[in-house]
């Protein structure tokens, strides 16, 4: 994987991110394909890392050179924050993402993969996004859309956000142990102690404009979409379950690839199975055909 850049970025005006973009494969490969990471709330875009680097092998084999974008979220990992409530409104992440894609090339054909609360950011702008960028691809992974069976998505964050800020970082400590037990498994110590340092590195402020501006995304606004989708989870999710993930995948008509021995944070628990079940994915539907071969989209 050959880094292009890592760097604090003002993506647009009054906004600076911090924003990766790296490539991987062979530049002179048949197919050539843009992806980009989209974290969940309160996440970072360090956090694709393990995955990235994974995933840098399983494409190679496969004969694609990827270049892929991620970034950190306005007050999360390495990009300022900002001491203004409406700054963290979905409305703003929403618009941060697309200055984002405008850095990518709009003739390349473009993949989406979003973590947890992220595809509820993606899937509020895809009209913008289609506009811009030759989408062809959403990978979505460990998350839920609301629909007549998901319920129990709750807008506005726990009633434990509407605390003071004071209250909740005083409670940060417990409020990461709870949530590392149910995102990542014990049997991946490490991730672990990744998970748990970067949430306690979180400004509890910040956590509490993102949670209280929580709205999740309705599977409405995605299953018409004349694009592939692959949907990933975590066998044993225990913040969003897995019934979230199958049913995503039965409304876009799709198959749901469970990742096993892994929660939420599969991106970092189990790289490799996910790398391999991207990398599938990318050859199958939008590798440029071979001599004699059918190609299986019309990417």
């Amino acid at each position: 994987m050959k880094e292009i850049y890592a760097r604090l970025e003002t993506v647009r005006p009054g906004r600076t991110l911090f924003v990766r973009q790296v490539s991987m494969g062979q530049e002179n490969s048949a197919t050539r394909l843009q992806l980009v990471c989209v974290h969940g709330l309160c996440g970072t875009e360090r956090h694709f890392l393990p995955f990235l680097h994974a995933l840098d092998h399983a494409v190679a084999s496969n004969d694609i050179w990827l270049q892929s974008i991620s970034y950190d979220w306005m007050g999360c990992g390495k990009s300022p924050l900002i001491p203004s409530f409406d700054a963290y409104h979905n409305r703003e992440t929403e618009a941060d993402l697309l200055a984002v894609l405008q850095r990518l090339d709009s003739s390349v054909p473009t993949v989406l993969l979003a973590h947890s609360y992220g595809p509820s950011i993606v899937a509020q702008v895809l009209p913008q996004i289609t506009s811009q960028l030759r989408l062809v691809g959403i990978v979505w992974v460990s998350t839920a859309l609301k629909s007549d069976t998901i319920t129990f998505l709750a807008d506005g964050g726990p009633p434990l956000m509407k605390l003071p800020t004071f209250v909740l970082r005083c409670m940060q400590p417990s409020l990461t142990n709870s949530f590392v037990q149910a995102a990542v498994l014990d049997s991946h110590t490490d991730v672990q102690t990744v998970v748990r340092n970067d949430s306690n590195a979180n400004d509890m402020w910040v956590a509490k404009c993102y949670h209280r501006h929580t709205c999740w995304a309705h599977v409405d606004l995605v299953q018409n979409l004349p694009i592939d989708h692959l949907v990933l989870h975590g066998a044993e999710d225990g913040l969003l379950p897995i019934t979230a993930g199958q049913d995503l995948a039965n409304r876009l008509g799709t198959e749901l690839i469970a990742i096993d021995q892994a929660s939420h944070m599969l991106m970092l628990e189990q790289p490799t199975k996910m790398a391999t079940a991207v990398a599938a994915f990318l050859s199958q539907r939008f590798a440029a055909p071979t001599a004699g071969s059918v190609p299986t989209s019309a990417a």
